[in-house]
């Protein structure tokens, strides 16, 4: 990422570099499960709602948790 200070016109490049990890849905439920997270809604990459019982394995999904104190 670039990035310039438009007041002083300073320019540095921002790298951030991190490994990539596929997680299937199955395994991502059970490890925020695990954490204290429930899942609360799903949308896929049009902000679309999708039903939380009927998500597929591909696409770019936005998937929201809310911590709980205890899960149920």
């Amino acid at each position: 990422m670039r990035i310039e200070d438009e007041k002083t016109s300073t320019r540095f490049m921002f790298i951030e570099p991190h490994i990539m990890r596929l997680w299937f849905f199955e395994e991502f439920k059970r490890l925020s499960r695990e954490g204290g997270f429930v899942l609360k809604a799903i949308y896929n990459q049009n902000f679309e709602l999708i039903p939380l019982d009927s998500v597929s394995e591909s696409g770019n999904l936005y998937l929201i948790l809310k911590k709980e104190s205890e899960i149920n």
